[in-house]
């Protein structure tokens, strides 16, 4: 019998050594006051990362929700012999892992503009309606003041005639399409959508 190696584990837990320290933020006020309406109880280092960094130039940080990483560009304003630039604000969202079936992340460019708080403003909007979800709603149907189980309910006999002899016929991507109430609706196999 062999004798089995020990395997040599700290005692401490891993202590990540970013590239950037989180100091260097304050080289971009604007930004840093920007980012604290933001990061809770304004603690902008808990909340963002630097991920690339030019010394009085340009920064490039990311934020991240469970689902998506929105990586923050900003380039300072800057005098030169041609006048001044406005510098630069953006954004870029990504997803923080692909579909499935995809091997790339999804991402969509938000608004850039520049270096300005109307800018930042922007960019917080973009991100908010960007990580909102849709709701499942069973508000009232526009026309009829019902929600359409509501219709369905009040039709079984119209909807059951009409469709009955169609259903068994249908293929599993089969679909049967018909306007009423001046609303069309398709049924599918196992689905009904107005």
């Amino acid at each position: 019998m062999t004798k089995k190696q020990s395997v040599n584990v700290p005692d401490k837990a891993y202590k990540h050594k970013p590239k950037f320290s989180v100091s260097i933020i304050k080289e971009f006020s604007e930004l840093f006051k920007w980012l604290k309406q933001i990061s809770r109880f304004s603690r902008v280092e808990d909340f963002i990362y630097i991920a690339n960094y030019k010394p009085k130039e340009s920064m490039t940080i990311k934020i991240f929700t469970k689902d998506h990483q929105y990586r923050i560009y900003a380039y300072l304003p800057k005098k030169d012999k041609n006048g001044a630039d406005n510098g630069c604000l953006g954004c870029i969202a990504e997803t923080r892992k692909p579909r499935a079936g995809e091997d790339w992340n999804r991402g969509y460019g938000f608004v850039d503009g520049g270096y300005s708080e109307k800018t930042w403003q922007e960019i917080k909007s973009d991100i908010l309606a960007y990580e909102l979800v849709k709701v499942v709603r069973n508000s009232p149907d526009k026309e009829n003041g019902k929600a359409i189980e509501a219709v369905v309910d009040d039709n079984k006999k119209f909807l059951t005639e009409a469709l009955e002899h169609n259903l068994s016929k249908l293929k599993s991507q089969d679909e049967i399409g018909f306007t009423w109430n001046k609303q069309h609706y398709v049924v599918r196999k196992g689905e009904f959508s107005s």
